[in-house]
């Protein structure tokens, strides 16, 4: 038998029949407790749906054995919901039954349908997905962003949530501070964004393009609201990857301090903030030919400043 809507899912008992009372079920649940008045009078619970379409003279129809009385309201209208739905149903008796994904036109399951899906039902709905899963970068930046605006970075204040502890330089356990600051508990919000030594990298930028320094309540909402601020075509190509520039070589920094006992400067993270943003650009750049001494010490009057 083949379903052709999308509003239900059927599960087949071993006799590869639609169970009607308790093994169909519709995406907001199995159909005994949808149809709940009708399943406390329905007499065949086990009865399938094949069973239910019986052949007349006029064709098929479907014989419901409910109890013989006179249904209240409540029935009528669980009644006058499942009809239309059971008359969707198209029987193919001379075809195997097979499992449909309904998340793809062609019934065949992948995984980006099903991401897509579930981040459709997420607690939050405004998921930036097309902002994060970006060609403006590469892939891996997509899901270190992903990771990142949804809290799941493997920062110290989240590795203690799950019982694990972290090993810096010298092999000791690393005690829960932000390795840029050494002053605050080290946790997304404030490494990206909070900290004063990524304060600083985020106040370059805006000082550059003249844009007061936002206030965001998230790193969802920083990539939800970031917007290109350029006059020039090649300054929004650069000003979009920005974002995701600074939070990955921020994140690059972090790293470093954590396992090598390395430090760069504030100005260091700039220049190679402007440099990822630059190569993650460049395809779609009219000046391709520039050398990174260009794009770091002129940025501002190569892609931003009018001809």
């Amino acid at each position: 038998m083949e379903d052709p809507t999308s509003l239900k899912e059927w599960h087949f008992n071993k006799e590869g029949e639609t169970d009607i009372a308790s093994s169909s079920k519709f995406q907001q649940g199995p159909s005994a407790e949808i149809f709940l008045r009708l399943y406390e009078i329905y007499n065949s619970k086990r009865c399938s749906l094949l069973q239910l379409y019986v052949p007349d003279d006029s064709g098929c129809h479907w014989n419901f054995d409910i109890s013989r009385r006179r249904l209240y309201d409540a029935e009528i209208a669980e009644f006058t919901a499942l009809t239309p739905i059971l008359n969707s149903i198209v029987f193919s008796p001379n075809e195997d039954d097979e499992l449909v994904w309904v998340g793809e036109s062609s019934g065949a399951f992948s995984v980006k349908s099903a991401y897509q899906l579930d981040t459709l039902t997420t607690s939050n709905p405004s998921f930036p997905r097309k902002k994060i899963w970006s060609n403006a970068w590469p892939h891996k930046i997509g899901f270190f962003l992903w990771q990142l605006v949804l809290d799941s970075l493997p920062t110290i204040h989240n590795l203690q949530r799950r019982n694990c502890a972290l090993s810096v330089f010298g092999g000791s356990s690393a005690t829960n501070l932000c390795s840029l600051c050494n002053n605050v508990l080290e946790f997304g919000t404030h490494l990206f964004w909070n900290c004063r030594f990524t304060h600083q990298v985020w106040a370059y930028f805006f000082a550059q393009e003249n844009v007061q320094f936002p206030t965001f309540s998230s790193l969802l909402n920083l990539f939800k609201n970031w917007s290109s601020v350029a006059t020039q075509n090649d300054g929004k190509e650069i000003w979009k990857r920005i974002s995701a520039s600074v939070c990955w070589n921020v994140w690059n920094e972090r790293n470093a301090r954590t396992f090598s006992g390395k430090k760069r400067t504030v100005e260091a993270i700039i220049a190679d903030s402007k440099i990822s943003a630059f190569h993650w650009a460049a395809k779609n750049l009219i000046c391709t030919n520039l050398l990174h001494h260009d794009v770091i010490s002129n940025r501002k009057g190569l892609f931003f400043d009018p001809p």
